[in-house]
């Protein structure tokens, strides 16, 4: 039997010599990654994993980087229309009809008293049965008749606007305010003076108690007859006024806020200085007034609800 040579003996020393100094440099190299005397204290094992456990928090962070939002899980959430539901909602407070309702309790009680009457004395010439101020320039001709030419030119020219935001794409994004300062500067006048021929109501120079003919009735009282039929309950002239309280509607819808306390401000103003100058004539009561900014407030509020509430898009069904 041959004996084997030197070399084929070598080979078991050899190897394991390779792998001692391999294992030795894999150690040295993990070890870099300690500082101070905790790479004296560590063992090469702890060394060694440090790498691979930040390789495997990597897909963990990345992971949750990519997290799709909540409202993935219910796409009904992530809709416009939902979106737009729920921001409508926020809008509208609860104000808007609460204290329109404060205001016409607060009329019908004083139906009770002698408070129309005695404001509009305050007007009223006893000496001579008459209301100085009736034929008066500022409040004839100026507030009378150029105010409301001017209410209704404003009017004619936003629903011109209105109409061209169908061919010009830059005013399609304010249409639905457009539509709604349309509607509602035309819709509340037109429902005071509806009212009106309804409520058959006399004007103060035509009462008995102002140099008129006709006995006072209050509001919820029936009238004697014969008697000319009445047409000035309530104030028609001040809703031209109050008609400009629409952009207050459109200013909060776009959270101008600013803006909308502005206009809540001046559409009020306008109302009340239009019908005061018609209380000065003669030809209303206060709350004959009053009673118009309530109509003309209560038109607005259900207009705003409806033209701007969610619009069905058109081919949604078919998955556009």
């Amino acid at each position: 039997m041959t004996a084997p040579s030197s070399d084929v003996m070598r080979w078991p020393a050899a190897i394991r010599t390779s792998r001692s100094t391999t294992t030795a440099t894999s150690r040295s190299t993990a070890t870099t990654h300690l500082t101070g005397s905790d790479s004296a204290k560590a063992p090469a094992h702890c060394a060694m994993t440090r790498p691979r456990i930040a390789s495997i928090r990597q897909p963990t962070t990345a992971t949750a980087s990519t997290t799709r939002p909540a409202c993935f899980s219910s796409p009904t959430r992530c809709t416009p229309n939902a979106v737009t539901v729920s921001t409508d909602q926020a809008l509208v407070p609860r104000l808007w009809l609460g204290a329109p309702l404060a205001l016409m309790i607060t009329l019908v009680l004083l139906e009770g008293t002698d408070v129309d009457r005695m404001i509009s004395h305050w007007f009223f010439d006893a000496g001579s049965q008459t209301f100085p101020l009736r034929q008066a320039f500022l409040l004839d001709t100026v507030l009378h008749h150029w105010a409301k030419y001017a209410v209704i030119l404003t009017t004619c020219v936003i629903t011109a606007v209105f109409a061209f935001s169908f061919l010009v794409p830059a005013l399609r994004p304010q249409r639905r305010g457009l539509l709604f300062l349309a509607l509602a500067m035309t819709l509340a006048p037109l429902a005071v003076t509806s009212l009106k021929q309804f409520t058959d109501r006399p004007c103060p120079w035509d009462l008995a108690d102002f140099g008129g003919a006709v006995p006072y009735t209050r509001l919820f009282e029936a009238r004697e007859q014969p008697h000319a039929r009445g047409l000035c309950f309530p104030a028609g002239h001040a809703s031209t006024g109050f008609a400009l309280l629409a952009f207050f509607f459109v200013a909060h819808r776009e959270r101008h806020h600013k803006l909308a306390r502005t206009a809540l401000l001046a559409g009020t103003a306008a109302g009340l200085a239009l019908g005061i100058g018609r209380i000065a004539q003669g030809a209303h009561f206060m709350s004959h007034v009053l009673w118009s900014g309530l109509v003309c407030w209560l038109v607005m509020v259900g207009l705003y609800a409806m033209t701007f509430a969610p619009w069905p898009r058109i081919g949604i069904a078919a998955g556009e």
